[in-house]
């Protein structure tokens, strides 16, 4: 008997789930990730922002450099990073700043805490909550409410997915908060996570599985939904671009604008380097997809 779909036995599983199984050197990446944000904050020093009230719910707002004034407002990037729920934070995940910054826009990293110290459900909160909490000093900000524009990678890419399937009606706003959605290599379906290592910080029950995997939820999700550019990397592992292909099925069913691109030779670390590359594949697709959204009015 199959430990879960087509995969015998729980090593398998996990290997699929791994995504450094396809990574030659994976702390090498991530002291990548250190250099090249510690250069990103030196360039363009962000300010730091508190959307709650633990020193997990803080955020780091980058605008082009010398830009400190209140000017016309401008749309912005919203990053939530990955790390599968339990590890890395929006410290690591200053770099993509220069390549949205480049084009105009204004970046923010979003923290919300860990597993064990934090429950899923609470992540998923405080996401929605860093995201209320853009609009509401938007003004201050000089950010366009109507111009917010969320990225999330893998485990990011899940707390993206729900944010992108919330209904914002129920949590004070007149209109969905945002424009566009980005998801790279991310999870959409919790329930083979939950018979993994992966599991070990987060605690996921059954019931958690099914309340916070966005592939569930679509069919049933009341609010209208921002279209979404899914992608993934050429060297992932296939669970990680079946999660992907499943979940813009789904949107596809749902009747949502999306699309889904594979980018050659990337893995689902270094894809994120694209995007300060406004000649690759990826950047031009973000860009793309971001000026997109005001065509088709997200």
């Amino acid at each position: 008997m199959n430990i879960y779909r087509h995969i015998v036995d729980t090593a398998t599983l996990e290997r699929e789930y791994s995504p450094s199984s396809y990574v030659s050197d994976l702390p090498a990446i991530l002291r990548d990730y250190d250099q090249r944000s510690l250069a990103a904050r030196r360039h363009l020093p962000p300010r730091t922002y508190r959307y709650g009230h633990t020193d997990a719910e803080t955020l780091d707002f980058f605008t082009p450099a010398g830009d400190r004034r209140q000017i016309a407002p401008r749309s912005v990037a919203i990053y939530i990073h990955g790390g599968y729920w339990q590890e890395l934070s929006k410290d690591q995940h200053s770099f993509p700043a220069s390549g949205f910054v480049d084009q105009g826009m204004a970046y923010i990293a979003v923290n919300y805490g860990l597993a064990p110290d934090a429950s899923l459900a609470e992540m998923i909160d405080r996401c929605r909550r860093a995201l209320l909490w853009v609009v509401s000093h938007s003004e201050e900000l000089a950010i366009d409410p109507r111009g917010i524009h969320l990225l999330g990678c893998s485990a990011g890419g899940h707390l993206a997915a729900m944010c992108a399937l919330t209904d914002w009606t129920t949590l004070g706003l007149a209109q969905k908060p945002i424009r566009s959605v980005t998801l790279l290599s991310g999870v959409f379906d919790l329930r083979p996570l939950s018979l993994t290592y992966v599991n070990d910080a987060i605690g996921m029950t059954t019931a958690d599985t099914l309340l916070h995997s966005p592939l569930l939820l679509v069919d049933t999700a009341s609010a209208p939904l921002p279209p979404m550019l899914l992608v993934v990397g050429e060297n992932e592992t296939s669970e990680f671009k079946r999660q992907s292909q499943d979940f813009t099925a789904a949107l596809h069913r749902r009747g949502a604008k999306a699309h889904l691109t594979q980018i050659s030779l990337r893995n689902h670390f270094d894809l994120l380097f694209d995007l300060n590359d406004r000649q690759s594949e990826l950047a031009s697709m973000v860009f793309n997809h971001i000026a997109s959204s005001y065509i088709y009015g997200a």
